[in-house]
């Protein structure tokens, strides 16, 4: 059973909850949108196949580096709502970060409506649905999806490969959570989980949202993953946890860390 005070709102932390409860059952990670790695999926699922999905031929070089040692496959598509072709706008956020310097791109968009800027970068890349790439892998999966803007197109192509998806973690900007979590619910989906909040001038910007499938819900192999009534009683570990400055003790902190740096409870 898990401490309430080993949770804390970040992805690593998140997934390390997620690998303890079902970990063992999780055959194939996909990990669409990586730019260079998943940090946090690598450490919470070290054993399992990685499917790599990045579209810009750049990154390669350093994702074969990165993954070296790991079961991984890298394919260079972009995940979208049909196979086929679109553009990509490569985009560098970070001119002067040693990435940018490197790669020259810190991010990519795929453009769905075929308006192209004159004075941005694009390069024609292939297409495929979530659907299909899962087909071709061994389930039950974990999904990934980090896409900057394309995040309600692959739900679009994502039907029937979701029944052996058993969580989905999706970076939204905070206008799509409600969007997000509409499509995912009416596809069966639970939201999870919160973490890794980022704030742009003060204010709440974009969130990674933790569905769980819902057949794991009151599903007696996987207890941990259902939700608790709220009332608790004091000595049942887990029941309850209050995230508040004031609970930080160096000691709580401690932990926390570890499990970023380990990927495990």
């Amino acid at each position: 059973m898990a401490n309430a005070f080993n949770r804390f709102p970040s992805k690593a932390n998140s997934l390390a909850h997620i690998n303890q409860f079902t970990g063992a059952d999780i055959k194939t990670v996909i990990d669409v949108g990586i730019l260079y790695s998943t940090p946090e999926l690598m450490k919470a699922f070290p054993d399992q196949k990685h499917v790599l999905v990045e579209p810009v031929q750049a990154f390669n070089e350093t994702i074969h580096e990165n993954y070296a040692g790991m079961d991984f496959e890298l394919l260079n598509i972009a995940m979208s709502n049909s196979k086929g072709k679109l553009n990509l706008e490569l985009r560098n956020h970070l001119p002067d970060s040693t990435h940018g310097k490197k790669i020259g791109v810190t991010a990519s968009n795929l453009v769905f409506d075929g308006n192209l800027k004159p004075e941005a970068n694009y390069v024609e890349v292939d297409t495929d649905t979530l659907d299909n790439v899962c087909s071709r892998y061994q389930g039950p999966f974990i999904v990934k999806i980090d896409v900057d803007g394309a995040e309600l197109a692959i739900l679009e192509g994502a039907d029937k490969c979701l029944g052996g998806v058993y969580w989905i973690v999706i970076e939204a900007w905070l206008s799509r959570i409600g969007e997000i979590t509409r499509i995912l619910n009416a596809k069966g989906f639970n939201l999870w989980d919160i973490v890794d909040l980022a704030y742009m001038r003060g204010q709440l910007s974009q969130v990674d949202l933790v569905f769980v499938n819902r057949s794991l819900i009151n599903n007696d192999k996987y207890k941990e993953v259902s939700p608790r009534s709220f009332s608790f009683q004091s000595s049942g570990a887990g029941n309850y946890a209050s995230l508040k400055e004031s609970a930080l003790d160096p000691e709580t902190v401690s932990r926390f860390q570890s499990i970023e740096k380990t990927g495990s409870l």
